[in-house]
């Protein structure tokens, strides 16, 4: 007869077991137990899952946090620099250049804590001695416009590294920091430390890049140039003709390539037209229809949706515009809700 298998759900023997009385084995087991927690408490052992490593950022996060010091440093440098004798014309530019760029920490997002949020481990801190490796603080003009072209450089090199959406902040935020130093220096006449960007359209780098979805893009600077076109027709200054034809010409050409490499060259697929509706801007006056066709060229430039290794092309050409513009007549405060993220939307005119 085969032998059963009822082993496998007999209840337990209450009797002996490997030699041990019931009572016996709960002693020895408790005395195990014992033992154990002793030995893990007394040496620093513990059984929970040990955890889990830091969060370090990545690129695009280091990029991030590095435009927030950079905008940091800058309002610190820009609040010392009022008590710099050769400030005394810029105070009121200074004051707008720190309260701008503390607002823009914050639009950048501010400072990342890591995963924790904590604050820095009291153990690394200095025992109060300078640290060699640190820059001294800015406190004079000349330095607070040596961080802002640092500022702009740091911004342009990293919009390739960050998200579309940051590196559109971004953007507008290093535009910002070029105005404001062509701002001061161009008011106070001060011999910058190094010299300050200038912008310009690479078309040698648009030839060898391909684009999508920048109809919006197209379509604008072939507007613009249409309307520079007619501005120019209607002037009777000779010197402004010449240079508004001659912008002219380049933005269509500009558009012309973006299409070209977009492959929406003719046909149904092309956004540009021949004629477009520039009555509004042939009412008012002239100068401020130039002003308010390149600070639309920037802001086309700032929101298209550019490759990455394109950005810094599209950075470049509107930073071009915007100095056109300011050439061209004063463009608000620097902290001003129009003027602090130049290239975006800005809020609505008031209408009181």
């Amino acid at each position: 007869m085969p032998r059963s298998a009822s082993f496998l759900t007999r209840p337990p023997r209450t009797g002996r077991h490997d030699g041990l009385a019931p009572g016996r084995a709960s002693v020895t087991l408790a005395a195990c137990v014992a033992v154990l927690v002793g030995l893990t408490s007394g040496c620093g052992v513990r059984l929970e899952q040990p955890e889990p490593p830091p969060v370090t950022a990545d690129a695009a996060e280091t990029a991030r946090a590095g435009a927030v010091s950079d905008a940091e440093a800058i309002a610190t440098a820009a609040t010392a620099a009022q008590s710099d004798p050769a400030a005394a014309s810029v105070v009121d530019r200074l004051q707008q250049i720190a309260a701008a760029s503390a607002a823009h920490a914050q639009d950048l997002g501010g400072e990342w804590a890591g995963a924790s949020g904590a604050a820095a481990d009291p153990a690394s801190e200095t025992d109060g001695t300078a640290d060699p490796s640190v820059a001294p603080p800015v406190t004079d003009l000349v330095g607070t416009v040596a961080l802002l072209v640092t500022g702009y450089d740091d911004a342009r090199s990293d919009l390739a590294q960050v998200p579309g959406s940051t590196a559109t902040v971004l953007a507008s935020v290093a535009l910002w920091r070029a105005l404001a130093a062509h701002e001061v220096v161009g008011t106070t006449g001060v011999a910058p430390a190094a010299p300050l960007p200038t912008g310009g359209t690479d078309t040698n780098a648009l030839r060898l890049a391909t684009f999508r979805d920048v109809d919006a893009l197209v379509r604008g600077l072939d507007a613009a140039a249409y309307a520079y076109e007619v501005l120019a027709a209607r002037d009777g200054d000779d010197a402004r003709q010449t240079d508004w034809n001659r912008r002219a010409a380049t933005l269509r050409r500009t558009a012309e390539l973006l299409a070209a490499r977009a492959g929406s060259t003719g046909g149904e697929a092309d956004p540009r037209e021949a004629i477009y509706d520039v009555g509004p801007l042939l009412d008012g006056d002239p100068v401020a229809a130039a002003i308010a066709l390149e600070t639309e060229v920037a802001s086309l430039w700032v929101t298209s949706a550019l490759p990455a290794a394109s950005r810094t092309v599209g950075l470049d050409a509107a930073l071009e515009a915007l100095l056109r513009a300011r050439a061209l007549g004063a463009t608000g405060p620097l902290d001003s809700p129009a003027v602090v993220l130049p290239g975006l939307p800005g809020p609505a005119a008031s209408t009181d």
